[in-house]
């Protein structure tokens, strides 16, 4: 099994130097030295797995409509480089990514977060775990299952893809204090069963982590120096950050 311990995932790709969610973003990840890549997945109205963070297109001049609520074809015709100020760039399938990740262009560890429009339903999770078995099965040499953590804030899509992927490890992120003790509160938190928690970084800290004990903890999203700063030495499983330079790299 792969280790994890103190990986460095950027995220969406290195963000902040080519356009995020993209597979320029994740290329110039692995030139920049992260073990690995953080990215957003979701299910398009034709039944296709894409990579997008953003549950509606504003930011890319699409107004108040869901992206899931395209086709692929037309979410493959938006430019979102150009709307966030680079030459270009476009929407990629996860076999876009997975293509890459074969073929040795990517980082080896992947970081998916599941981004569903609605909290109840399970169509992405059951298109998710279709994909990626299959290219397990297709891919055996590879093991893609011993590099790729399944994410989400979604409670009820960790559980689920939990179930569904044995051998892949699952982690649950976390939003706020408040958000951790209603999911204490109602559910039980040893009964979702994760591999790791992801804690924003202005929640991290030794006094809060003893909450966690029992599974590994990782932190985002780092943003500049003084972030990593932070952090450092809490001996974090995985640091998600922008840059390389804020999470301790060149």
């Amino acid at each position: 099994m792969a280790k994890f311990k103190s990986l460095r995932f950027g995220h969406r790709g290195v963000r902040g130097k080519a356009c995020e969610n993209t597979l320029a973003a994740f290329r110039l990840a692995k030139k920049e030295g992260f073990d690995g890549i953080e990215f957003d997945v979701q299910l398009s109205r034709d039944g296709k797995l894409f990579v997008f963070h953003d549950r509606k297109l504003e930011r890319f001049g699409g107004g108040n409509n869901y992206a899931c609520d395209l086709g692929m074809n037309d979410l493959k015709r938006i430019d979102v480089g150009k709307a966030l100020g680079f030459k270009e760039g476009f929407i990629p399938t996860l076999d876009d990514v997975l293509e890459d990740w074969k073929n040795g262009k990517i980082p080896k560890h992947l970081l998916l977060e599941i981004k569903r429009k609605g909290y109840f339903g399970g169509k992405l999770e059951d298109a998710l775990a279709e994909k990626l078995i299959d290219f397990n099965l297709k891919n055996p040499r590879l093991k893609l299952f011993d590099y790729l953590i399944v994410e989400s804030f979604n409670i009820l899509a960790v559980m689920k893809i939990g179930r569904m992927l044995h051998g892949v490890k699952v982690g649950l992120l976390i939003s706020s204090e408040s958000f951790f003790e209603k999911v204490a509160g109602i559910i039980g938190f040893r009964l979702i069963d994760v591999d790791y928690v992801f804690l924003p970084k202005d929640l991290v800290s030794e006094k809060y982590l003893k909450k966690f004990a029992g599974c590994d903890v990782g932190v985002y999203s780092l943003t500049s120096k003084s972030d990593y700063e932070k952090v450092r030495k809490l001996n974090l499983a995985i640091l998600i950050a922008d840059d390389m330079a804020y999470a301790g790299g060149r």
